[in-house]
């Protein structure tokens, strides 16, 4: 779909929290083995991000933050909405959440069949450093990847 100035991707907000049944129905759209509602953590060191309405969902972001440290757990934006920039729309609500200030390094890890999720994790900054040989299964490895604050914004 292309991107149309007056949609609903174009003025959508990021809210912070943890929107399980908004994030399950993205899953099911956006992943092989989606999760669900209930797997979705409650404790205070998981934190979301929702792009759009509980309702009306466009992505999600989530996140879990130790210290100074995070790992990204799961980014899904709608399939009817990809690359719109709405991932990036993800990223810069964590970077620009105040309650965040203080995570200078992100984690994740990601499969090696999913190249374009890797370009995406590029663009925003993230590297390569070590892979898991056959993590998804033979031949898909997990690449992981980090990113440092100092380094992006």
């Amino acid at each position: 779909m292309a991107d149309d100035p007056n949609g609903p991707s174009a003025t959508a907000r990021v809210k912070p929290g943890i929107f399980p049944n908004a994030f399950a129905a993205l899953e099911t759209l956006a992943f092989k083995k989606p999760w669900r509602a209930e797997d979705f953590p409650a404790e205070a060191h998981y934190c979301g991000w929702l792009l759009g309405e509980p309702s009306l969902p466009l992505g999600y972001l989530l996140m879990q933050i130790v210290a100074n440290e995070a790992e990204l757990l799961r980014i899904a934006t709608h399939p009817q909405h990809r690359r719109q920039g709405l991932a990036r729309k993800l990223w810069d609500g964590f970077l620009t959440d105040p309650t965040q200030k203080d995570v200078t390094r992100v984690f994740l890890e990601v499969s090696s069949e999913n190249t374009g999720a890797q370009n995406l994790y590029n663009t925003l900054g993230f590297r390569e450093s070590g892979r898991r040989p056959a993590y998804y299964g033979p031949g898909e490895d997990a690449v992981l990847m980090h990113w440092q604050r100092e380094n992006n914004r």
